[in-house]
């Protein structure tokens, strides 16, 4: 999984977002790649990984020892800004390269709206309840706005109850 996010990402970038956000704010165990390493093992699991599942494979595949604990303390604010700071990042390098930007000067403002429904596992159904019908019994959207003018991103995560 390491090798698919360094096709996108430097070490160094990653490094430095991760700082600029607080998400590393000292030398840690548990990186901001190791970190992202989790969350695309578990996104590629079935059933998804436990904090226990986590640690294992910190242990097995990076020859890390962290608690389920210390891994649990990571997902706060800081990894969502971190995250988010990657979602933005990835957005604008594909958007930048795509078009001739010379007609924006005639513009303040040019922006992008978009949004998704992604359907979760149902073990996070107490966290983020599903949208109802026959959809999972867990799910998030997440609503982004990109200006192209001024490369700015934002994204919003909304629970199913929230959305209109």
């Amino acid at each position: 999984m390491i090798e698919n996010l360094q096709s996108v990402f430097s070490a160094s970038e990653l490094e430095t977002l991760a700082r600029s956000t607080h998400f590393v704010q000292r030398t840690s165990r548990l990186g901001a790649e190791t970190f992202l390493d989790l969350l695309m093992q578990d996104a590629s699991s079935e059933s998804g990984m436990s904090l226990l599942g986590y640690s294992n494979h910190l242990s097995t595949v990076h020859g890390i020892s962290v608690s389920a604990q210390g891994i649990d303390d990571r997902f706060n604010d800081y990894a969502v800004r971190f995250m988010r700071g990657l979602v933005s990042s990835v957005f604008s390098k594909q958007v930048a390269h795509r078009f001739d930007a010379s007609f924006l000067e005639s513009y303040t403002s040019v922006c992008i709206f978009d949004s998704t429904k992604l359907e979760l596992p149902g073990r996070m159904r107490d966290d983020f309840p599903g949208f109802g019908g026959g959809a999972s019994e867990a799910g998030i959207s997440i609503q982004y706005r990109y200006d192209l003018n001024c490369n700015f991103f934002l994204l919003r995560n909304s629970y199913p109850q929230l959305v209109q």
